[in-house]
């Protein structure tokens, strides 16, 4: 008997020395955080939020901090934030979103920021009095200044010319983010920063570790109908250079849309926005031998609320009113085409409802089998056979379902 109990002990303590040796990464984009300093007229904001795209954007500063709270709960390895940090680069979003940051650095989690498009373009915007007021926003120097601490600080390398580094997380596993957003070249890696990210993968080879590269604009073309729209202009000069030393994983956002898509053994995850539901990050768990296990997952935003005592119903029921609100905006973006198609009452409720789900589908990433939802695509087919709906809905009937939430590569190696 206490052979056999030993034996358990024994097994149970290699289980969790082998657990232990996992690392995990949390992955978040596109967060868009807007300080509440700055939403003086929150129905302004609403309305202006309403009329543009689907961003909660009222709601990114409680987004943010239960996503923080979760992230220290989990207590990963690291955190990569792969861009648009902020809403439009106010002085008063990033420094809210830094206060919460230094929280997570404060618990021992290293934060390795990325600048996006919103984060730096010197002009930002608040909402009073039902105006949207033109205000001052950071610039290049001032986002590396800010963010100095979260990720240049500790980095093995920094580009001289842009807000790239090197970060290594141990000896065997490196950190590569890569800057595609100076105000000098806008959606494309400089001349200076390409050779410098060679002379960081020689570097790694050298010193036998695996890179995993980030850039915010996506490297990849995500979709063949319109995925070269997010890519930053020379992602194929940098496509070549990962494949030359033997990277098997991307990292980016922009789009808003949870998808993966592969160039030869390179995989490219482009994270949905945090800010859009479903409001989802991405936990990587790199395995001893290297192999890779990703998985998205939303932020408990309603579990957050109760925690904290919030009596808001719409933060309370977070999930249904994000979708709800989600799924709102889908149907309003088709709603005054289709009513003038011709379409009787039925069929124009089963476009916009199909619609909304399949929209739904294609930001979650979690997509299922359309072969049954013939009458509804073929609605689509007879009354805007050439719009960029109907083409999208025929192309995804044409490809196999697949759940862009997950992802499991072999080795990093």
């Amino acid at each position: 008997m206490r052979k056999a109990v030993f034996l358990i002990v024994l097994i149970l303590a290699l289980l969790a020395c082998a657990q232990a040796q996992d690392i995990r990464i949390v992955v978040g984009s596109d967060l868009h955080y807007l300080s509440p300093e700055l939403i003086e007229d929150e129905a302004l904001l609403r309305r202006v939020v309403y009329a543009s795209d689907s961003k909660l954007t009222h709601y990114t500063s409680v987004i943010s901090e239960a996503f923080t709270e979760e992230v220290a709960a989990l207590h990963p390895d690291a955190v990569i934030l792969s861009g648009d940090l902020t809403f439009s680069g106010a002085f008063e979003s990033h420094a809210g979103l830094i206060a919460l940051l230094s929280s997570l650095r404060e618990d021992g989690i290293p934060v390795l920021a990325l600048s996006g498009n919103h984060d730096a373009p010197g002009t930002a915007y608040r909402f009073v009095n039902g105006i949207t007021e033109e205000i001052a926003g950071m610039r290049d120097e001032d986002f590396h200044a800010a963010y100095y601490a979260f990720g240049p600080e500790a980095a093995l390398s920094r580009d001289t010319v842009s807000f790239s580094y090197t970060y290594a997380l141990n000896e065997k596993l490196w950190i590569l983010l890569i800057d595609v957003n100076t105000n000098g070249s806008p959606n494309r890696v400089r001349e200076e920063t390409l050779a410098w990210v060679e002379s960081q993968l020689a570097a790694a080879r050298e010193n036998g570790a695996a890179v995993i590269s980030v850039t915010h604009q996506t490297l990849l073309n995500q979709d063949p109908l319109y995925g070269h729209l997010y890519q930053f202009e020379n992602a194929k000069e940098l496509l070549a250079l990962l494949q030359e030393y033997g990277v098997h994983l991307h990292l980016s956002g922009h789009m808003h849309m949870q998808h993966i898509t592969a160039s030869g053994d390179l995989h490219e995850i482009a994270s949905s926005a945090l800010s859009v539901w479903p409001c989802q990050y991405g936990i990587i768990t790199i395995r001893e031998d290297g192999s890779v296990h990703y998985e998205a997952q939303p932020v408990d935003v309603g579990s957050w609320a109760h925690v904290h005592g919030v009596t808001n119903e719409e933060l309370l029921d977070f999930a249904r009113y994000s979708e709800n609100s989600f799924n709102s905006d889908s149907r309003r973006a088709s709603t005054i085409s289709v009513y003038g198609s011709g379409a009787n009452k039925a069929e124009q409720r089963l476009m916009l409802e199909y619609k909304a789900i399949f929209n739904a589908e294609m930001f979650s990433g979690r997509h299922t089998d359309h072969t049954q939802d013939t009458e509804a695509i073929s609605l689509w087919q007879r009354y805007f056979p050439d719009s960029f709906t109907t083409r999208y809905m025929e192309a995804e009937l044409s490809r196999p379902v697949v759940d862009m939430t997950k992802l499991d590569l072999p080795s990093l190696y």
